[in-house]
């Protein structure tokens, strides 16, 4: 049986340390995994992860900053109206929220 793709893209806005930085975040779902990408600053990076049983979601990706870039894995929650996640690098962690946004 074939599993439908579902697809989602998000306007979002992620709370760091030097401020608040806006982007976009697209996302793939087939069969529980995740690929897509975060664009923020103008750097797009890819994201991979799964759903799981109680409905959350796990991702793995890389963000690039001004000054560097780093990897970090999300914990956090998302359907086809919003996505909340909180990313965790070491021992900093970074609150991610977005709302449904239409590709242009």
């Amino acid at each position: 049986m074939c599993k439908e793709i579902q697809q989602y893209f998000y306007k979002i806005t992620l709370a760091a340390p030097v401020g608040t930085r806006y982007g976009h975040l697209q996302m793939e779902v087939k069969q529980g995994l995740i690929s897509g990408c975060v664009d923020i600053l103008n750097h797009k990076s890819p994201l991979t992860g799964q759903v799981l049983d109680n409905g959350t979601c796990r991702l793995t990706g890389t963000l690039t900053s001004l000054m560097q870039t780093f990897t970090y894995t999300a914990v956090g929650c998302f359907n086809a109206q919003f996505i909340e996640l909180t990313l965790k690098r070491r021992n900093k962690h970074y609150h991610l929220t977005g709302i449904a946004a239409r590709r242009n």
